[in-house]
């Protein structure tokens, strides 16, 4: 059988792509004027293999690419992931990298000058004492302050961690140059620890984007929290594992929304993560339900198949490359079956006529 050419797929089913760095249609792009909102949900290390999956098959088959949106709302490892893209890296090369193959020349290059910055960076670490890292924030939630939720009361109650996240702080920075993208822009979710509530980070909020995406990726009682401007802040899943809700405030003509917390249809087995995932699917149905007000949108989660795929442990890298072929081909099904090409061509029209 002849070697497939680039855009076509090979017998396993996984795409195939050019050689040298992604290129992408000029005729396919959704213009910057258009605001497309791509929600990418917490999920630890397989949060970002599914993610890849998810990112590809929208631009194969939809034609739109992630570095085209308007902005990206991260959650936890979804702000890896955005951060990835706000540098450059498209979704072809996202799932080269998750499924173990080298990306194109262009990304290597980022991604190598981004590990060289890492060489001098101490990860520290310890053993959590065992206090409560603020418990005030219970009493806030007891006088009914708004926006105290059940997960950052619990945060508040943990013992505070001691692992440090100065070489995800480092690696980002180093991707980025030290810089907000411009555009697509970024908008990271972190809770405030002391107070409970959640933060969006982002190029107004006068810190720098190494630390933000540490802060949104800081997990209660595991990582030491993110000091930012006096302030102690923690992984943004605490308040909720997708933060769907915020993109109502950006006046968007479309939200995609990739939650690799989430299920598809309601899981009767799966044990304590399998309860979990339900919670997750319906905090998303909720927040979800209120941006229809706002925007369409389309949802992408996990199939039964793929919940079993990623399995109960969400750092095992070993899983990576399965799982992002499997959220690949199910985000292609699921795509087919939804009205996001009609939506995007509508949001380009739209667009189009704005400018013209």
């Amino acid at each position: 059988m002849p070697a497939p050419t680039p855009g076509q797929h090979a017998p396993s089913g996984e795409p195939v792509s050019p050689a040298g760095p992604e290129t992408r249609d000029p005729a396919a792009r959704v213009p910057s004027s258009a605001r497309v909102v791509v929600v990418l949900g917490g999920g630890s290390t397989l949060g970002r293999s599914y993610h890849a999956g998810v990112l590809l098959a929208l631009r194969e088959l939809v034609g739109f690419d992630a570095r085209d949106a308007h902005t990206l709302i991260g959650t936890s490892s979804g702000s890896i992931v955005a951060s990835l893209l706000g540098a450059g890296i498209g979704p072809e090369d996202l799932y080269r990298i998750e499924t173990g193959r080298r990306p194109s020349a262009a990304a290597a290059a980022l991604i190598d000058r981004a590990r060289e910055a890492l060489a001098a960076t101490d990860a520290g670490g310890g053993i959590p004492l065992a206090v409560p890292a603020a418990p005030l924030v219970a009493l806030r939630a007891v006088g009914r302050w708004r926006g105290v939720t059940p997960g950052a009361v619990m945060a508040g109650l943990l013992p505070r961690g001691t692992r440090s996240l100065a070489k995800l702080d480092r690696y980002v920075d180093a991707l980025l140059q030290g810089r907000w993208p411009a555009a697509p822009r970024l908008a990271l979710c972190a809770v405030d620890l002391a107070r409970g509530r959640r933060v969006i980070l982002g190029a107004d909020s006068g810190v720098p984007v190494g630390p933000a995406v540490a802060a949104s990726c800081s997990l209660p009682a595991i990582h030491r929290p993110i000091r930012l401007c006096g302030r102690d802040y923690i992984d943004g899943a605490v308040h909720s594992l997708n933060n769907a809700d915020t993109a109502a405030d950006l006046e968007p003509d479309l939200i995609v929304v990739s939650a690799p917390l989430s299920t598809s249809r309601r899981l009767a087995a799966g044990g304590l993560l399998g309860e979990y995932r339900n919670l997750v699917h319906a905090q998303a149905r909720s927040e979800i339900a209120g941006l229809r007000t706002v925007a369409p949108v389309v949802t992408i989660e996990p199939t039964p198949a793929l919940v079993r795929a990623m399995g109960p442990d969400l750092a095992d890298g070993a899983r990576r490359p399965d799982v992002a072929r499997l959220s690949y081909e199910t985000s292609r099904k699921l795509l087919r079956q939804t009205a996001v090409v009609e939506e995007l061509d509508r949001v380009r029209a739209s667009a189009a006529a704005s400018a013209g």
